[in-house]
């Protein structure tokens, strides 16, 4: 599937979220945002604000206001990667949902019970496109 440019000449296809991912993998720098676990039961989305050389260890400030410092990287947390490329990948997983349940219906002998399972799937996609959005 191609990506539509305004109607003006031919669709360009759009790079999936997973290859531009892993062209250009989160790093740390200032304005990442990173995800911290917890008391070992509890995530945390903060972002890098700083670094100090002389300790080794990033601020993080999380969303309600709270600092921390942490030497990174640490097994308790994961660089995340930008919002727009999150809303992206879940685009590209709910066309090929889109895709494989329109297959699905197309097949002449779909059984009832698959059919409400497809239009559940589809509430599901959308759902999940509205979230990523917000």
């Amino acid at each position: 599937d191609g990506e539509a440019n305004g109607g003006e000449g031919p669709s360009v296809p759009r790079k999936r979220a997973e290859v531009i991912l892993a062209e250009n993998p989160p790093a740390y720098q200032v304005g990442s945002r990173i995800r911290v676990f917890y008391n070992a039961r509890d995530w945390f989305v903060g972002h890098l604000t700083e670094f100090d050389e002389a300790s080794g260890e990033w601020e993080i400030v999380y969303g309600e206001g709270d600092r921390d410092a942490m030497r990174l990287p640490d097994a308790d947390a994961v660089l995340l990667p930008p919002p727009e490329l999150l809303v992206q990948a879940v685009e590209d997983a709910s066309a090929d949902i889109r895709r494989g349940l329109k297959a699905l219906a197309r097949r002449v002998d779909t059984p009832p019970g698959d059919v409400a399972k497809i239009d559940d799937m589809k509430k599901r996609v959308v759902s999940l496109n509205r979230t990523a959005k917000e």
